[in-house]
């Protein structure tokens, strides 16, 4: 998997604030347009089952977390999981990620002065 709108571990402590969320800033280039270098991503913490296809999840692999489009989902009770895949190459599919890898999805995108909201499916 290529760097691309990666955030390293050590940046994340998984602390969230009071709301589920999490800021952490993106780097890569792998999203864009939706997410470009330097944006300040909104993090909300949610089980894998509840995300949908088309959010964007944050997931961990190889000690960074990464931002890629779900396209897949299976929510078996024993091991659900989702498949994601970045949006400059589509016709290239990420492994699966399970729930231990899963971090949350973004739900804002902030870039430079504007803030671009995202609801579950949206972009």
């Amino acid at each position: 998997m290529a760097s691309c709108s990666t955030i390293p571990l050590f940046l994340l402590n998984r602390q969230y604030s009071e709301d589920g969320t999490i800021t952490l800033k993106a780097s890569g280039s792998c999203m864009y347009p939706t997410i470009a270098p330097n944006d300040r991503l909104t993090i909300e913490s949610l089980p894998i089952q509840d995300i949908q296809i088309g959010d964007i999840a944050v997931f961990k692999y190889q000690g960074s977390l990464y931002c890629h489009r779900v396209v897949e989902k299976n929510s078996s009770i024993q091991q659900p999981f989702i498949v994601t895949t970045a949006d400059r190459n589509k016709a290239s599919r990420d492994q699966p990620t399970f729930s231990e890898d899963f971090f949350g999805r973004v739900i804002k995108i902030q870039r430079g002065s504007k803030e671009y909201p995202l609801s579950s499916a949206q972009t």
